[in-house]
């Protein structure tokens, strides 16, 4: 797709072209009427081009990953503000401009190649992400012998110039025109979202505008994977609101679910307890059209889309205890026990510490089970007491009742390993080591008894004589014959599969918590962190059912001893649960002769033991310091997308993982685009 054309000899007249300071500012000064010098953003000023080779750009709107944005050589920006964030370092370059106010970057290196553009994907990464009023923004990279123009969008980067010679200043002009006025293919403007600042050079304040309601002072929560469904998280403080959340996100064409009317669905008997509740949903337009991006290519086609909600919570790495990490995943099973199938569990779906808007009616379903907080004090609450210690969220792919499909989306980190092969897990390793149903612990039981009854406890024990695990029959025979039998066996999204997802997320956030007062220091934990962590992040989903594929999480709990290694002396009670837990979450049910008679009988096993430790540790709680994480201290590059590569609906990044559907791409090294496309 070609830029904008303008002739070398009409952009002299309409532009002005100034040199000062290491500034490039170009200024077009042609009579532009007032609408469409509003549609081109003229009233902030001109743009310039600053040098900020030495210094990232500032303000990230979340705690950033290990994996930085760089440090662009130019950015372009408005000049309204030009002077003020000057710092002087021999009047060389500058510093400290925030992403909001960041319009495009120039990467340029000495060496030929992929270089350029590998180093403009990285800071394309994290601008796009910055910048959710921005759906498309450009990029110009250098070389020695010429330059090429990048454009970005949820459908990934495109280059949209061959490579140019330094002089075709005819194609350099194209560049700058198109910031101004890109074609109509490409969307670089959202006027329903704007930033403000509350004082000068702070963190960005967004105002979004719904139908009927203009939210203003929203913070962003969290970003997604910037090419793909592009989430973006909003928090809305002030209490003035319906809502307390905002989510916008790039949606298929094709998508098979719709979270809005999945929620409505659930909530319409009564707010279901740790779901997170609809307050409206709508496309975003713009000129009275839907914003939207097609590949001409391959036919993908997004649209953007809106949600308000009226419940927020706080991320797992905000935990003050152990104990309330492990509630919060109890509930989260209870929920799920309830014909609930989310198929996309990970640790940034499960929020705690969850807040209700004020201004939200409704009332909780009386005919939910008791949670876990009803459990501990023997009793169960009154409905309006009954806050969920879990808030779920991101619905896009649950399901209200099991469906026979192969859905295989997922977060790789956290996405149960039949998920990820698209078939009935087989592998002998662990695949046929069987855990009889754990029984809790004397006041545990008493506890349990209280509130469900000894009719629920009984059904799901195993018979201590006899072979059964979780009221299921094993399968005999070697690993060749297991494998065709697996074969054979359907391939749908069982409840265990969510199940084994918490605990890949429980995995996940208790290997990372930093115990209070805990310091790092013992060489042997650090190197197995550092070592469980790269088997968790370095885990991807295979391209197809026949792809070479080897599921080496399990390497994690392959024994005892290893799998307590990266875990703090403080943590090792914590972390004897989690093996225990792995011991039940290992085989493959699916693959039994008699299958388990319950399909919630894998939550039935987690909260058990979750309990019984809730129960014993009730009086000494691992105390946790919020908000930060022990460090595996690895980086990854944010290699560009190849050109034929196709953006799945769930293919994000948050801070820790990648969701992506079945891509090779995680596991490939950077590698080259295909030939470009000619400049029109």
């Amino acid at each position: 797709m070609a830029l904008n054309r303008i002739s070398f000899e009409i952009f002299s007249e309409c532009c002005t072209v100034a040199y000062g300071y290491n500034v490039l500012i170009i200024v077009p000064t042609g009579s532009f009427s007032k609408k469409k010098r509003a549609r081109l953003g003229l009233e902030l000023g001109p743009l310039v081009f600053l040098n900020h080779s030495q210094s990232p750009i500032a303000k990230f709107p979340v705690l950033p990953s290990r994996s930085s944005g760089g440090k662009p050589d130019i950015i372009g920006t408005y000049r309204s503000c030009e002077w003020t964030f000057r710092t002087h370092i021999n009047d060389t370059y500058y510093r400290d401009v925030p992403y909001h106010r960041v319009e495009t970057i120039v990467e340029v290196t000495t060496k030929p190649g992929l270089a350029a553009i590998n180093g403009a994907a990285n800071c394309l990464h994290r601008l796009q992400q910055a910048r959710p009023d921005r759906p498309g923004c450009y990029a110009l990279c250098g070389q020695p012998t010429g330059f090429q123009v990048l454009y970005a969008s949820p459908l990934g980067i495109k280059i949209v110039t061959a490579l140019t010679p330094w002089d075709d200043l005819h194609a350099l002009c194209d560049y700058v025109r198109s910031l101004y006025d890109p074609p109509w293919q490409h969307f670089t403007y959202d006027p329903t979202i704007s930033w403000s600042e509350r004082s000068f050079f702070s963190s960005a304040r967004w105002t979004i505008k719904m139908t009927g309601q203009d939210y203003t002072g929203a913070r962003i929560l969290f970003v997604g994977y910037p090419w793909g469904s592009r989430t973006t998280v909003f928090s809305l403080k002030d209490g003035s609101y319906e809502a307390t959340t905002l989510k916008e996100h790039f949606v298929s064409l094709y998508r098979p679910y719709d979270e809005a009317q999945l929620l409505i669905i659930i909530h319409a008997d009564g707010d279901f307890p740790g779901i997170v509740r609809l307050v409206s949903a709508e496309y975003v337009k713009r000129n009275g059209k839907v914003i939207k991006f097609t590949d001409r290519d391959t036919g993908e086609t997004r649209l953007k889309r809106r949600l308000a909600f009226a419940d927020t919570g706080v991320g797992l790495e905000h935990a003050r205890s152990v104990n309330d990490l492990l509630m919060t995943f109890y509930d989260a099973l209870e929920g799920e026990r309830r014909n609930i199938l989310h198929r996309d569990m990970s640790l940034n779906n499960i929020l705690m510490y969850p807040k209700r808007s004020p201004r939200k009616e409704g009332n909780w379903l009386e005919s939910f089970p008791p949670l876990v907080d009803d459990i501990l004090a023997g009793y169960q609450r009154t409905p309006d007491q009954r806050v969920p210690r879990c808030l779920l969220i991101d619905c896009d792919h649950a399901a209200k009742l099991v469906d026979d499909d192969e859905d295989k989306s997922g977060t790789p980190m956290y996405i149960a390993r039949a998920v990820s092969a698209g078939e009935v897990y087989h592998c002998s390793v662990g695949a046929a080591r069987y855990t009889q149903m754990p029984l809790l612990s004397e006041r545990a039981r008493a506890l349990y008894v209280k509130l469900h009854g000894e009719d629920r406890y009984s059904k799901y024990n195993d018979d201590s004589g006899a072979e059964r695990f979780h009221g299921g029959v094993p399968r005999t025979g070697d690993e060749e014959e297991l494998e065709k039998i697996a074969e054979g066996i359907p391939f749908y999204h069982r409840w265990e599969y969510d199940a084994e997802s918490v605990f890949w997320s429980m995995y996940s956030i208790l290997l990372r918590v930093l115990p209070a007062g805990h310091v790092d220091d013992n060489k042997r934990i650090v190197s197995s962190l550092k070592n469980a962590w790269k088997t968790l992040e370095d885990h991807c989903i295979p391209s197809t059912r026949d792809s070479y594929f080897v599921d080496m999480r399990f390497l994690v709990a392959r024994r005892r001893a290893a799998f307590l290694a990266p875990f703090p002396p403080s943590m090792q009670d914590v972390a004897a649960l989690l093996f225990e837990i792995f011991r039940h979450v290992r085989p493959s049910y699916a693959l039994m002769s008699t299958p388990p008679p319950f399909e919630d009988h894998l939550h039935e096993a987690m909260q058990r033991l979750i309990l019984d430790y809730l129960v014993e540790h009730e009086d000494n709680p691992v105390p946790l310091t919020p908000g930060v994480l022990r460090e595996p201290v690895r980086k990854k590059q944010h290699a560009i997308p190849r050109d034929n590569d196709t953006s799945d609906e769930d293919h994000e990044q948050a801070t820790t993982g990648t969701k992506r559907k079945r891509s090779l791409r995680d596991c490939a090294e950077p590698t080259k685009p295909s030939k470009s496309p000619r400049r029109s």
